[in-house]
Formats: structure tokens, sequence, C-alpha cells
């Protein structure tokens, strides 16, 4: 028999309480500098929207079905790093998130694959836009940071933590639901963001793990530019405005 705080134990039940010991998902020791370069282009991108033309700026960046329709595809790519210039909470928002995900993902998963993942979520959720909000002009990094929030959900179910018990998962779901509640709020890139870096996720991370797999790069590769080339199509065919599907 085993002394316990209250009474006796036999060494069985004592071994089947004893308390269970989980591991974190990993190292997170490392320079996220990755992070930091995308910090910057956002910072930057910030700062082009007040110079020069003013608000004409924000409108070069701006993601707009029509306008994508007409050949200007960069604004698939430049959306994701332009935010509202009348609202510092969006950008301050979104790169605290970045940089909260960044230095946990990247020092764990390597350069390559936290850019994939955080590719992913950018050409996920402007395609999601442009699917099923073609007329509504949408900017904001926060498609790409739900696809950082996808992979750590991702990471997490391949190392056994229950998603839905962690704050992860409140904030996935927080940021789903959000859109549906509050006005102004892109649903649709939030989604397709958080989708579209979860795949990548699936595909290039081993529960958590830098070492680099070629066959999990190439298919997480393949899957990117697949999300990109769905994108452009959509933006220059609008199928569903079309009436193709």
């Amino acid at each position: 028999m085993s002394q316990a705080s209250v009474g006796f134990h036999c060494p069985e039940c004592a071994k089947e309480g004893a308390q269970k010991v989980y591991q974190g998902i990993g190292s997170t020791a490392g320079d996220p500098i990755l992070t930091k370069v995308i910090l910057g282009l956002i910072a930057v991108t910030f700062v082009f929207q007040f110079i020069g033309m003013g608000r004409e700026n924000s409108n070069l960046l701006v993601l707009f079905g029509p306008l994508v329709q007409d050949g200007e595809i960069w604004r698939i790519v430049t959306s994701g790093f332009a935010h509202s210039t009348g609202f510092i909470f969006h950008i301050g928002f979104n790169a605290y998130l970045l940089w909260a995900f960044g230095q946990q993902l990247e020092p764990l998963l390597g350069k390559l694959k936290f850019g994939l993942i955080y590719l992913g979520g950018l050409f996920g959720g402007s395609l999601a836009v442009l699917l099923f909000n073609f007329d509504t002009p949408t900017l904001g990094a926060s498609g790409a940071v739900l696809g950082l929030a996808g992979a750590m959900a991702v990471i997490y179910q391949k190392n056994g933590f229950g998603i839905l018990s962690s704050p992860i998962g409140f904030f996935i779901l927080l940021n789903i639901g959000l859109p549906v509640l509050v006005g102004g709020i892109s649903f649709w890139g939030h989604l397709g963001g958080l989708i579209g870096g979860a795949a990548v996720a699936l595909l290039v991370s081993n529960g958590g793990s830098a070492n680099r797999n070629p066959g999990q790069l190439v298919s997480g590769m393949v899957l990117v530019i697949a999300l990109a080339g769905a994108a452009v199509y959509v933006g220059l065919t609008n199928p569903v405005g079309a009436g193709l599907f």
C-alpha cells in the first residue's frame, strides 16, 4: 500500500491516478527573422498608405473583385499587407497576433515551412473573398494571421492536445464568429485564411518540427501555388457571378 494525502492506495490505484504530464509542441528558441520581415512589410505598406496620394494609395492595394477582373491581380497579395488607415486598432491587433504566432511557429517549423503556411493563409483568404464577396473591398492581414492560428491548431492536434479546450480553439471560434456579429469584418477572409493555413500545415508539419522532408515541402509549395492560381483565376473570371458554378 502507498500512503496518500487521504488514507492509503494500492500500487495499481496509485499508478492509475498518477498525474499525466504532456510535453510541449517543441522548442521555440531562435530568432523569428521572417516574422520580423513580414511585420516590416506591413509597417512600410501602412506608411505608404499615408503618403503621396493619401487615400488613393490605399485604393491601389485593396482587394476588389471587379478591379482584379480588369487585370490588377497584384491586389490578391497587397491586400494582405494593407490596413485601414482610419482605425489604428486594425493594424495593431494583426501585428500583435502575427508576432505572437510567429515567434512560436517560425523557430519551431523553420522559415520555409512558416512562410508557406503564411502564404497559404493569405491566398486562401483572398480566394474565399473573391469567391463569395467579389464586389466587397477587403484588406488586412487577418486571413494570413488566421492561417497561422490554423497551423497552431494542426500542431496541437498532432501532439494530442484538445483544440477546443485550448486558448487557440477559443481564438479561432472568436475570429470566425465575430464577423457574423460585427459588421465591417470579412468572414470569408477569416475562414479562407484559416483553412488555407491549416491545409498547408497538414502537409508540411511533423507535429512541430523544423526537419525538412522534401516530399512535405514540395506538397506544401504545390498547394500554395494552387491557392494562388485559383485566386487569380477566380479574380479574372468571376465564375460565381458569371453563373459558371
